[in-house]
């Protein structure tokens, strides 16, 4: 099996819609290269569908991840916590990355206009003239997304980021987005130990 860096490492060039909210580190973790090598990837949304399409894309990306609803095909067996974990544990799972939409927000945004000229006389003239565009206002759209990735043999949860995605443009390119800011925040946290390649 190849090494890995811990799920969600894939690094893409975008020009990116995404941001860094906040993020917190357990005391003293660190993940290096080879630790995790299997994962269970939950996306934790509503829709069936778009929970099976997200997981299957970001288990593509990485060969040691594996979908939640290939493991707990429902809502309930996922809630079922003595249950999950004894099977997890039984199928030799030692990590897993939740990734779960908790808020979308509208904000509206005042774009004033434009006129030709220089000086208040210019912009004074420009109610007399066409040279003058109105101003007008556009709504953009924030999904607010929460990463945790959880350690299963130590049984507790490494790191926490919040990410903030404006108008995104498809599933894909978000996923592609929040991996990138996700991935360098926990380089920025120092959660992420790569091992010294061998010569």
């Amino acid at each position: 099996m190849k090494k890995f860096l811990i799920p969600l490492m894939f690094l893409f060039a975008a020009c990116s819609n995404t941001s860094i909210v906040s993020s917190w580190k357990a005391p003293d973790a660190t993940v290096t290269d080879g630790e995790f090598k299997k994962v269970m990837l939950a996306i934790l949304v509503k829709d069936e569908a778009t929970r099976r399409y997200s997981e299957d894309r970001m288990a593509a990306k990485n060969e040691a991840f594996y979908p939640s609803y290939n493991i707990f095909e429902s809502k309930e067996i996922m809630d079922n916590q003595e249950y999950c974990k004894k099977a997890l544990e039984a199928q030799g799972f030692d990590g897993i990355v939740t990734m779960q939409l908790v808020a979308v927000d509208q904000q509206q945004n005042y774009v004033p206009g434009s006129y030709s000229g220089a000086g208040y006389w210019g912009y004074h003239g420009a109610y007399y003239s066409s040279y003058y565009s109105p101003g007008y206002y556009t709504t953009d759209t924030k999904y607010v997304i929460a990463t945790n990735i959880f350690s299963l043999k130590d049984n507790k949860l490494l790191w926490s980021g919040v990410t903030s995605t404006v108008n995104p443009t498809s599933i894909d390119q978000t996923l592609e987005e929040i991996t990138h800011e996700v991935r360098a925040q926990m380089v920025k946290d120092k959660l992420i130990v790569a091992t010294p390649k061998a010569q």
